[in-house]
């Protein structure tokens, strides 16, 4: 793994890899919820419930695993899918304030 991080290139490329990873899943499953959401109308049904909570617990599970298997091997795809969740975690918290002070 020390070869392979010889070059400083190769530990951006990895660590956008890594950050753009999380946008992609987020962006898939939003796309498939919302074609669940039309396809039913916008009615809430225990269906509807159950396959969202399923799929809300099958991709953290899916997170953490691929945080765990890049963690050992290209420690730099882990660093960059953990910054892409808190990094909009912390402009949210930071800006929350703000926003609801001005409302």
């Amino acid at each position: 793994m020390e070869d392979y991080y010889q070059q400083k290139g190769r530990k951006v490329i990895d660590f956008l890899l890594g950050f753009i990873m999380n946008f992609g899943i987020a962006l898939a499953v939003m796309f498939g919820l919302g074609i669940l959401f039309v396809a039913g109308l916008a009615t809430v049904k225990l269906t509807h419930i159950l396959i969202i909570s399923i799929t809300i617990i099958g991709l953290t599970l899916l997170e953490i695993s691929i945080i765990r298997k890049y963690l050992k091997q290209r420690r730099y795809i882990a660093i960059g899918l953990i910054v892409g969740i808190v990094f909009p975690l912390l402009v949210v918290g930071t800006c929350s304030p703000l926003i609801f002070s001005l409302t």
